[in-house]
């Protein structure tokens, strides 16, 4: 599993809105917002106090975005498709391009050695691929099978997922999670929840 954070964006929009919340906004342009350190600092202090008082008090994560690339195993992705409200996703096509590479272990999710893909699997996947089977070899293909997907998500999704997903049984979550809180700009918006048990 491999998860990659390519860009965040709407980070100044959100606390942009914060402070009209407070009228700290209220009579200034976004532009001039984003020139003003001063007003910007405060409204850092001020979303760092929100982040972590649910029930909508901190609204304004859902403005910060963020694009991934993950590559993960299929069961996982049965699992992550729970969260559908506010994520947008496309993914690699098995149908389309399942044909175009000779099938090799890598393809498979495998955090422990001996866990692995057996050979006779690989072999019995690998005819199929040749003979252009693609039916049948999408039927066959096991779980583990390594799909990616660009994601888009927010700073209030991840919120839900990590609370959902921390300490789940599935290792795969607990990567992701760590991932995620290692690559985001502002882990501070999230790191209360990883806290708690």
């Amino acid at each position: 599993m491999k998860v990659d954070i390519v860009c965040e964006d709407g980070y100044d929009f959100a606390l942009y809105g914060i402070g009209l919340s407070y009228g700290l906004t209220s009579d200034m342009s976004f532009d001039e917002y984003c020139m003003s350190l001063e007003i910007k600092d405060r409204m850092y202090d001020v979303s760092c106090k929100l982040a972590h008082k649910d029930g909508g008090h901190n609204k304004f994560l859902e403005h910060i975005s963020i694009s991934m690339i993950i590559d993960a195993p299929r069961y996982w992705w049965s699992q992550f498709d729970t969260y559908r409200v506010g994520i947008t996703k496309n993914s690699e096509s098995t149908m389309h391009t399942i044909l175009k590479t000779p099938i090799k272990s890598y393809m498979f999710e495998g955090f422990d050695f001996d866990e692995t893909i057996p050979n006779s699997t690989i072999n019995r996947l690998e005819i199929l691929r040749q003979n252009k089977n693609w039916r049948q070899l999408k039927r066959e293909l096991p779980e583990s099978f390594i799909q990616r997907r660009c994601v888009k998500i927010s700073y209030m999704n991840l919120r839900n997922i990590i609370r959902q997903r921390k300490n789940h049984r599935l290792i795969e979550w607990e990567y992701f999670c760590n991932e995620v809180m290692d690559q985001i700009k502002y882990p501070e918006y999230l790191k209360d929840i990883l806290d708690k048990k």
